[in-house]
């Protein structure tokens, strides 16, 4: 966990590149925890009644989302890809829906054709640097999810 700020009853910061928000009793000891649902986080819905009930439906988040926090399932984050994210089309289901072609599972890829990804590390001062740099063109309206993950993949 990389921290980043605090606020009256809780603190923000990172989980490798997942920004997350904690709320904590006034002796510190941590209440709850989520992931914020920023640009890019990946999701996974399921009911109210059952938080097991996701099956293969997942989302990328095209821009924040405050309302789906501690409602839905957050388990990753694009660090590449944004634009074509935004790019496909909307509704549910979309009037020209686009279609996958071809998935690959990484752990399926032979280790010699692997992308090699770099991020970097949110317990670094060079990724301190890159939020208070950010933090600072942003102003009041500061939020993680402005946070952009400086990335590396080969």
């Amino acid at each position: 966990y990389a921290f980043v700020g605090s606020f009256p009853g809780g603190e923000v910061g990172f989980v490798g590149t997942m920004p997350v928000q904690i709320t904590k009793t006034p002796d510190g000891a941590i209440v709850q925890a989520w992931p914020l649902f920023c640009q890019g986080v990946t999701a996974m819905p399921h009911t109210d009644a059952d938080i097991n009930s996701a099956n293969s439906q997942l989302y990328y988040m095209r821009q924040p989302a405050q309302s789906l926090e501690k409602k839905y399932t957050a388990f990753a984050r694009l660090l590449e890809g944004l634009p074509a994210v935004r790019a496909m089309p909307d509704g549910e289901p979309p009037a020209n829906p686009d279609k996958m072609t071809r998935v690959r599972v990484l752990a399926d890829i032979p280790a010699g054709q692997r992308p090699h990804v770099q991020y970097l590390d949110p317990k670094s001062a060079a990724f301190t640097g890159v939020v208070q740099n950010t933090a600072r063109a942003r102003g009041a309206q500061f939020s993680l999810c402005d946070v952009e993950i400086p990335v590396d993949i080969k």
